[in-house]
């Protein structure tokens, strides 16, 4: 048994090297020669594939220009100079504006019956606690100046200015 496999694998290999060599070669590859090849019919041809070159030289003959770059990935904090013209230098600053108040948060609105008369008080949180005040009381900085239904008007001691809270 263990001499007729090489046996078999032998022959096999002896009959596709014979049939192989065997086997007529394939024709060679003919191309067919173009009827009319005359410098004259291929003049339209020959004077688009110039211009066609002429139109990528053209294209080509200036490279495209890159702006400069405005940062270097490289180096990190470094400052750009920022040059002022002379006219924006002799200009005086513009005045600078006060911070706007931190105005206090306006909580709830409630009513208290006093003497058959409903009386309205505003509950504001000025940050550090909640106070409950009415009408020509102070809180913080601010005077409140009137309740309404769903908002209250203060008015700032220092500048005079009024601001309505309302209810979120």
């Amino acid at each position: 048994m263990h001499r007729i496999a090489p046996a078999l694998l032998f022959t096999g290999l002896a009959l596709l090297a014979r049939a192989w060599i065997a086997e007529p070669s394939a024709p060679p590859l003919r191309i067919p020669a173009v009827a009319s090849a005359s410098p004259a019919n291929l003049s339209p041809e020959l004077d688009d594939v110039n211009a066609q070159v002429d139109r990528l030289h053209a294209r080509t003959a200036a490279p495209p220009v890159y702006p400069a770059p405005s940062r270097d990935p490289f180096r990190f904090g470094r400052r750009v100079p920022v040059t002022t013209p002379a006219r924006e230098a002799a200009t005086p600053p513009p005045a600078i504006e006060a911070p706007a108040p931190v105005l206090p948060r306006l909580i709830a609105i409630v009513a208290d019956p006093v003497d058959g008369v409903l009386v309205r008080r505003a509950v504001l949180s000025d940050g550090e606690g909640v106070t409950v005040t009415a009408v020509g009381e102070t809180v913080g900085a601010f005077v409140l100046r009137a309740i309404g239904d769903d908002g209250v008007d203060l008015q700032q001691r220092a500048s005079s200015a009024i601001y309505h809270l309302s209810l979120r």
